[in-house]
C-alpha cells in the first residue's frame, strides 16, 4: 500500500478524529466513494451524450422527412 499525504483544514481534522475508524481507514473509504462518484458521474454524462446524439439524429431525421409517423401538428 502506498502512503498519501495532504493537508486539510483544522475542522476536518476534528471531524476525522471524531470518527470511530482510523483516519487512515475513513480516508480510504471517504476517497474510495469520492472516484466512485466521480467515475459514475463520467459515465452518466457519456451515456448522457450518447441519448443527446440519438436524439439530434431522430429529430433531424423527422425534420427532413417532414411530419413523424403518427403525429399531428396542431
Amino acid at each position: 500500500m502506498s502512503k498519501i499525504t495532504f493537508r486539510a483544514d483544522d475542522e476536518l481534522i476534528d471531524e476525522l478524529e471524531s470518527l470511530d475508524a482510523s483516519k487512515s481507514e475513513a480516508m480510504r473509504e471517504a476517497l474510495r466513494t469520492y472516484l466512485g462518484s466521480a467515475r459514475d458521474a463520467r459515465d452518466t454524462e457519456s451515456l448522457d451524450d450518447l441519448v443527446g446524439q440519438r436524439v439530434d439524429a431522430i429529430v433531424n431525421r423527422r425534420g427532413r422527412t417532414g411530419r413523424a409517423n403518427g403525429l399531428r401538428r396542431a
